[in-house]
């Protein structure tokens, strides 16, 4: 069964970046001690344990994505690497091809161009990363194996060596640079609990004083001032078409926004500030 909306569908609760609900969740369980209020104590510390296993998640989500872009970038920058030691193995061997037919030199180099870049080498690197890498393997293949006595007639040892090293490099890159470890509906899922469970301490709260009476209206609103305040914060931002930021859960300060993951924190497709009948 899915937790989404099973709480906060009685509630005017918009969601929240998680680390606003942390933060209130803390004030609202500090101020449920100070007045002895043990049950919502003890639901808002289970909700702040919640909220904590999803900014653990956000933060492995946004480490791994991270280190999968840095790795991809990496791989950028060997691939570009290796169309240039093959566009040189070329260049060297298309110059060794020049000559009299019958110099073994010459024909070693035309028997390279035959096996290796037998439609030249732009069919090479014009491919993906992964069918480049597996086409360098053959080439490295012939040219380690039965082209070896080619290529040191040709004087292409060296090339061959550091087409070697920036292939296994390659390969090291591409295999580092799988998707997220986490999924990102692991991270949405997490903050949808997490909505729900905040809602719930709310409920909570708010019944801790069942009274209409002035005094019991001052302790209920003092009780949820901090939950009320990021959600009002929240709206603000709506209002005026700012995606949420989220703030540090310990300090309330707001976050740059290269510090937080990726948020779904949206604007509800129907505003839910209350409109004012308007009386003609």
């Amino acid at each position: 069964m899915s937790i989404k909306g099973i709480v906060s569908n009685h509630l005017n609760f918009i969601h929240m970046p998680t680390g606003r609900y942390v933060f209130a969740l803390k004030a609202l369980g500090e101020e449920a001690e100070r007045r002895g209020l043990d049950t919502l104590k003890a639901a808002a510390d289970e909700a702040i344990g919640v909220g904590e296993r999803a900014l653990r998640l956000e933060f492995a989500y946004e480490q791994a994505r991270t280190q999968s872009s840095n790795a991809r970038g990496e791989a950028v920058q060997l691939d570009n690497q290796l169309d240039g030691q093959i566009g040189a193995i070329k260049a060297l061997t298309d110059a060794r091809a020049f000559g009299d037919e019958h110099d073994p030199v010459v024909q070693a180099a035309r028997k390279i161009l035959t096996v290796i870049f037998p439609r030249g080498a732009a069919p090479i690197i014009h491919q993906s990363f992964e069918v480049q890498l597996g086409t360098m393997d053959v080439m490295l293949e012939h040219l380690e194996g039965d082209l070896a006595g080619e290529v040191q007639l040709v004087g292409l040892e060296r090339e061959v060596t550091r087409m070697r090293e920036l292939v296994e490099r390659f390969r090291a890159e591409l295999k580092r640079a799988p998707d997220a470890a986490i999924s990102f509906s692991e991270v949405r899922a997490a903050r949808e609990e997490l909505h729900e469970y905040a809602s719930l301490v709310m409920i909570q709260a708010l019944a801790s004083y069942p009274s209409l009476d002035e005094q019991a209206t001052r302790q209920r609103e003092s009780l949820v001032a901090a939950l009320i305040d990021q959600q009002e914060r929240v709206r603000d931002d709506h209002r005026r078409r700012r995606n949420p930021a989220d703030i540090n859960p310990e300090t309330g300060e707001e976050r740059f926004e290269g510090d937080a993951p990726p948020a779904d924190v949206l604007p509800p497709v129907v505003s839910d500030d209350v409109v004012e009948p308007s009386h003609v």
